[in-house]
């Protein structure tokens, strides 16, 4: 949100600048903050609207007010009925899931990102299998855990989320030493930068 202007002085806030102040609060998590200049800030009839409403949902839910932020995705969806887009196709599902999880609704947070993980349009599939991985642990399924970091330590090795996926790997993942070699040895060929950058760690 740095394209929006800096507030100058003498003059009073525009809601475009109390939404981009809102968003760096949220964006360091400092929720409380946020959330009132969220809620007091009008951007309906405006491309910002459907994303003021998401950040406030992240602010609510920052809050532990999980119900409320819920809430406010299913706004979001049902006044945008086939928006297509970042917010609407990957944001909001994803953090969907996050709450289902948070709600004790681990299953529903699996299905949803089932089929999410499949899209072609995925900014960070990464991001999805990790969520995926860890959904699946909360429902208690703990093979489609291990399948899901997999999919990101081996497939994406030089991806950020790989190292995540390698810690919690070792926790789950209780595979013989012989086929973690050979699942090595497939991500070195696919990535040879990966092997080198493991290599000089060591």
């Amino acid at each position: 949100p740095e394209f929006f202007p800096r507030t100058g002085a003498g003059r009073s806030e525009s809601a475009a600048e109390k939404f981009a102040r809102a968003v760096r609060f949220v964006e360091t998590s400092d929720f409380a903050a946020a959330l009132p200049l969220l809620t007091a800030t009008d951007l309906s009839g405006t491309p910002l609207s459907a994303y003021a409403l998401y950040y406030r949902a992240l602010a609510l839910a920052g809050l532990n007010r999980i119900g409320e932020a819920t809430e406010l995705l299913d706004r979001i969806e049902q006044s945008s009925p086939g928006q297509r887009g970042y917010l609407f196709d990957e944001a909001i599902p994803i953090k969907r899931a996050d709450f289902d999880v948070a709600r004790f609704a681990p299953r529903n947070a699996v299905d949803a990102l089932e089929g999410l993980s499949k899209e072609k349009f995925l900014t960070s599939p990464e991001d999805v299998w990790l969520k995926l991985g860890r959904a699946a642990e909360a429902a208690g399924d703990r093979g489609k855990a291990i399948d899901a970091y997999r999919k990101v330590y081996y497939e994406s090795p030089l991806s950020l989320q790989a190292l995540d996926a390698q810690n919690l790997l070792a926790r789950l993942d209780q595979a013989t030493l012989s086929d973690r070699f050979k699942l090595e040895l497939a991500r070195a060929d696919r990535h040879p930068a990966a092997a080198t950058a493991v290599s000089e760690t060591r």
